[in-house]
């Protein structure tokens, strides 16, 4: 098996989520002050004023996804192992999603872009056809002169 590289692909989908997304709780079963956490987007009912008794309100993104998570606001980036994360608002649309790679030493990778460690190791960061952000390792035939 000598000279067959060897590729390690981890992948999360990019994804988006509209604050008028279907499922979850409503406005209606929600208590006042209760805050809660759907696909990574953090909620919280809120008592209205005039016409508008109760209300559903997003705060922020959730990182890990669970309800004690650690929320972002929107225009923060989160970077976990493999990639950074953008959290992002934009009129009703609150969305979460990666925005580049990282390599061993946490330096941005581009989506689209390369590099090739000094450890000899190929790092690349790519969108496939699915439309998902993928971080690829591999063993390089590159020259010492294009090592980061």
């Amino acid at each position: 098996f000598q000279g067959l590289h060897q590729m390690i692909v981890l992948s999360l989908l990019l994804f988006s989520i509209a604050s008028g997304a279907q499922g979850g709780k409503t406005p209606e079963g929600c208590t006042i002050g209760e805050k809660w956490t759907e696909k990574f987007i953090r909620f919280e009912c809120f008592e209205g004023k005039g016409t508008l008794i109760k209300g559903k309100l997003i705060t922020g993104c959730v990182p890990t996804n669970t309800e004690r998570g650690e929320m972002i606001k929107p225009g923060q980036t989160f970077n976990d192992d493999l990639f950074t994360y953008n959290c992002s608002k934009t009129g009703e649309l609150v969305s979460y999603y990666i925005i580049n790679c990282l390599d061993a030493k946490w330096d941005a990778i581009a989506v689209g872009a390369w590099r090739v460690m000094e450890d000899g190791r190929e790092w690349s960061c790519f969108k496939d056809d699915t439309g998902s952000i993928k971080l690829a390792q591999e063993k390089s035939n590159y020259s010492s002169r294009n090592l980061v």
